[in-house]
């Protein structure tokens, strides 16, 4: 998963911010549905 976001973000340099966003988001929505 790191490895395909990590290839995602070279071919489009996007900012170390925004994909740390892409990758945690995903984490927060997660942990959403635990609680849930």
């Amino acid at each position: 998963m790191s490895a395909f976001i990590r290839s995602k973000t070279r071919d489009r340099q996007m900012p170390r911010a925004e994909s740390l966003f892409l990758f945690i988001r995903p984490l927060i929505f997660l942990a959403h549905e635990a609680v849930v």
